[in-house]
C-alpha cells in the first residue's frame, strides 16, 4: 500500500479558522464542530455520533466504545466551543 502525505493545520491556522465569520443557522455549530474534531482527534463520523452519555467528567475525555478515546486538556478548546 502506497504511503499517503498527511496535511496539518499550525495553531495560527486554526486560530484563523476559529475567528472566521460563518454565515447561515449553523455556522457557529459548523465552526464549534471543525474546532472539537481539531483538538480532540475525533473523526467526522465521530464526531456526528457523539452522545452527552460519551463524554465523561473526571477525567475529561470522550469515551466512544469500540472506536477511539479521546482526552481533552485545552483551554482554547473549552474557549472556542463555549464562548459566544
Amino acid at each position: 500500500m502506497p504511503e499517503t502525505d498527511k496535511v496539518f493545520l499550525n495553531s495560527e491556522e486554526i486560530q484563523r479558522l476559529a475567528n472566521t465569520p460563518l454565515g447561515g443557522a449553523s455556522g457557529a455549530d459548523v465552526r464549534r464542530a471543525f474546532l472539537f474534531g481539531c483538538f480532540s482527534g475525533l473523526r467526522v463520523s465521530y464526531l456526528k455520533s457523539l452522545a452527552w452519555g460519551d463524554i465523561e467528567h473526571n477525567p475529561p475525555q470522550i469515551v466512544k466504545r469500540r472506536m477511539m478515546h479521546a482526552a481533552l486538556d485545552s483551554d482554547f478548546l473549552y474557549e472556542a466551543l463555549f464562548s459566544g
